[in-house]
């Protein structure tokens, strides 16, 4: 019984989290966040250039009455960067969200990396690059994309999501990179729209109906002519009758 409780007691604590946003974004400098923002992740990884010395992190709060600690100028070492960004609300709940901030970082060493060191999608090109995390591209009937990837870590593990039964118009096609024990995670978005090539039945009645008219317009060109060509020997009779008459009318004088 105590354990349906606290069972019961998780699912509600968890599922109140989903709902609250205490961050609806996270910005350090001009730099993307690995993986992007999403309400449910709190851990994010950001690589910057080797020559940056320091960087700026700020939050958007979901609420105006939170409070957050760890904003700010952030003075960087080479390697890993840790910030820790502590939200509390107005009920005194503390939401804690974890920023690694990577500098002169050699990812090819690092054997808890979650990058793609290669990811192809057979008979389309993508042009990946392993710190670009969204892609774009126009599938004609396929169920589902023909997908290699490479992880730059052997620890790594890849979970695809959205890539079975892809209907017509936009698909959201997502790899999922995780070291072993899932404490990091990179996102990968492949963002499908998906053209169906089906036979149109309304454009064959168009079609059909414009062949029809054609036809109709050909029939009364026919008729027309008939008509004409009757009334052209209609007139004819009439005028050799009337030419007979005057010979005969000429002959009975005589």
């Amino acid at each position: 019984m105590k354990y349906i409780f606290k069972c019961l007691l998780a699912v509600t604590f968890f599922s109140f989290a989903l709902k609250v946003k205490a961050i609806t974004n996270i910005k350090v400098n001009d730099y993307s966040l690995v993986p992007y923002f999403s309400d449910y992740i709190m851990k994010y990884n950001v690589f910057v250039n080797d020559n940056t010395d320091n960087v700026n992190v700020n939050v958007t709060l979901g609420e105006d009455d939170d409070y957050v600690t760890g904003i700010g100028n952030v003075e960087l070492i080479d390697g890993i960067n840790e910030v820790i960004l502590k939200v509390i609300k107005k009920n005194n709940d503390i939401l804690t969200y974890q920023v690694n901030i990577y500098k002169n970082y050699d990812e090819n060493l690092d054997n808890d990396s979650v990058n793609l060191k290669s990811l192809i999608i057979n008979g389309y090109d993508i042009n990946f690059d392993p710190n670009v995390y969204e892609y774009n591209i126009n599938v004609l009937d396929d169920i589902r994309l023909n997908i290699d990837y490479e992880t730059m870590s052997d620890n790594s593990s890849v979970r695809i999501t959205g890539n079975s039964n892809l209907k017509e118009g936009k698909n959201e096609v997502r790899l999922i990179v995780s070291n072993k024990d899932k404490s990091k995670m990179s996102v990968y978005i492949i963002n499908v729209n998906k053209i169906v090539t089906t036979f149109n039945e309304e454009s064959s009645k168009i079609e059909k109906s414009d062949n029809d008219n054609i036809l109709g317009k050909d029939h009364l060109t026919k008729k027309e002519t008939n008509i004409i060509t009757l009334s052209v020997i209609s007139i004819c009779s009439i005028l050799i009758m009337f030419l007979f008459y005057i010979l005969f009318i000429i002959n009975k004088k005589h």
